[in-house]
């Protein structure tokens, strides 16, 4: 994880960003549930968890870190590569959460890796040196570099998105909702997003809509 480089903002603080991200929270991107597929492949997704679903899990609704993930096509840097950029809308106190689960890594505790490259793996899930991850400073976004997708069924190089909370029944850290998500270059300047699988470990949707253990 070596590879996590922190985007210097000194007037961007912790606090603050959340502040920047309710002012700038994606407009114009597709909204997801984890209940269907979309229809289209658009350049930016808002990730979040349904209201009905949140309220089955009280652990959940009391520790979790975000209320949505914004995931955008961006421009990579390295022309052979494509980009997305993540963008966290943090819920009350979910930053610190976080940052405490960071702190009492094992890891970070070892002196393995630091407090910034242990949230860089939190954040976006990248820990391998063939990925690129810019992290911003405050962690109100990121960016990681993917293979670009060959065709909209092409998953051999995904990014993960996950609306993460502290399970306090187990002191661990853990996933009310998940997608894995492709990148292909778009025709015009954006690109498009893929979502191949989601999760929902424990919950699925019966046939008349409604939430229910799986």
């Amino acid at each position: 994880m070596k590879n996590v480089k922190i985007t210097r903002t000194p007037a961007l603080t912790a606090v603050g960003a959340t502040a920047v991200l309710a002012l700038t929270a994606c407009s114009g991107s597709e909204g997801f549930d984890f209940t269907e597929h979309l229809a289209e492949a658009p350049a930016s997704i808002e990730f979040s968890v349904p209201a009905d679903l949140a309220e089955l899990n009280e652990n959940y609704l009391d520790n979790r870190f975000y209320d949505a993930i914004t995931l955008t096509a961006v421009e990579s840097e390295d022309p052979s590569m494509c980009a997305v950029e993540y963008r966290y809308d943090f819920a009350k106190e979910g930053l610190d959460r976080l940052l405490e689960i960071a702190e009492n890594s094992e890891d970070v505790r070892d002196g393995e890796y630091t407090l910034e490259e242990q949230m860089g793996f939190l954040l976006t899930h990248v820990k391998t040196s063939a990925e690129r991850t810019t992290v911003e400073e405050g962690y109100g976004s990121a960016v990681v570099d993917v293979d670009c997708a060959s065709s909209p069924r092409d998953d051999d190089s995904t990014v993960r998105v996950s609306l993460a909370y502290h399970n306090q029944e187990e002191d661990t850290r853990s996933s009310i909702a998940s997608a894995e998500v492709s990148v292909m270059r778009g025709a015009g300047k954006d690109g498009e997003l893929y979502i191949h699988e989601f999760k929902t470990p424990g919950w699925q949707v019966d046939s008349n809509g409604n939430w229910i253990a799986d």
